[in-house]
């Protein structure tokens, strides 16, 4: 698996990751990752950073929705489809947190491309206009 579609993977599995945990918080995400990483085949690399990943967005959770919130004009977070604002809540923290790793032009690209596959049509703009705000 080359880095690119490792780190896809990765941000796949911490997005389901954080989907679930969404209704089901009794779940210890550490425990979703290592399920998905498994079910995937995924070598430690790619499982560890998707567990960076979901760490990260539950551990700065607050500090990444008032983020989102502060650049989503008109949209509430609850209004968000839970999809879009999973995929908001994983780039934000790649944005503010892992800048020195990844940069904001693959963070953004990469988001935008997960909300084609995994959320309506609509979304990739949407997720590409808020994340485009964050990182000015």
């Amino acid at each position: 698996m080359t880095p690119h579609n490792s780190r896809r993977k990765a941000r796949e599995m911490a997005l389901q990751a954080l989907f679930q945990h969404n209704f089901h918080s009794d779940l210890d995400p550490k425990e979703s990752v290592s399920y998905l990483a498994e079910k995937v085949g995924a070598d430690s690399e790619t499982h560890g950073f998707a567990h960076t990943l979901v760490a990260g967005v539950l551990e700065h959770k607050d500090e990444i929705d008032q983020l989102i919130q502060s650049k989503a004009q008109h949209w509430s977070l609850e209004r968000m489809a839970l999809v879009d604002l999973c995929l908001l809540r994983l780039a934000a923290f790649e944005l503010t947190h892992l800048q020195e790793e990844i940069p904001p032009k693959v963070a953004i690209n990469e988001a935008v491309e997960i909300a084609k596959e995994y959320s309506n049509a609509d979304s990739s703009a949407f997720v590409n206009g808020i994340l485009d705000q964050i990182k000015k």
